[in-house]
């Protein structure tokens, strides 16, 4: 028989930790805004392995219309191979949930080593394959990084 388990963290008047335990051990949780999923710097939404492990850990903004995965300086969802390295990263910076990120691939599938599997980058959540295109943003993220941009 299976034992579940939530648990209800109330920061203030407008934000709460849930923690959903099943057989006492933590599977998911999650920080809410006004009853929305959101947090301003951390992942919203966090699940796990029954090892512990974190297995996906999504980002998410509110807006008057609705909540969406996004993250501003990183990826929107990361999600864990159940030894903790990374499995895959999903980049959005758009509102509707499109893929995108200006300076890299914005979804990047690991191996579970920690290699790269396989990267595609996007722009507005259309997929860029021109190699000329790809190799120009690259070039760029290369020397906004080194110039400290």
């Amino acid at each position: 028989m299976v034992n579940y388990n939530i648990e209800n963290e109330i920061i203030d008047k407008h934000r709460v930790v849930t923690k959903e335990y099943r057989n006492n051990i933590l599977v998911k949780s999650y920080h809410t805004f006004d009853g929305t999923l959101f947090h301003p710097s951390q992942p919203a939404d966090i699940e796990y392995y029954q090892n512990g492990n974190i297995k996906r850990e999504t980002y998410v903004c509110t807006n008057e219309h609705h909540s969406h995965a996004y993250r501003k300086n990183g990826p929107a969802i990361i999600e864990y191979y159940i030894n903790g390295n990374i499995k895959s990263e999903f980049w959005s910076t758009d509102p509707l949930f499109y893929p995108h990120r200006k300076d890299g691939p914005a979804v990047i599938y690991y191996n579970i080593n920690g290699t790269i599997k396989d990267e595609f980058y996007y722009s507005n959540g259309k997929l860029i394959e021109d190699e000329l295109t790809i190799e120009m943003i690259k070039t760029l993220a290369k020397i906004e990084k080194e110039n400290n941009y």
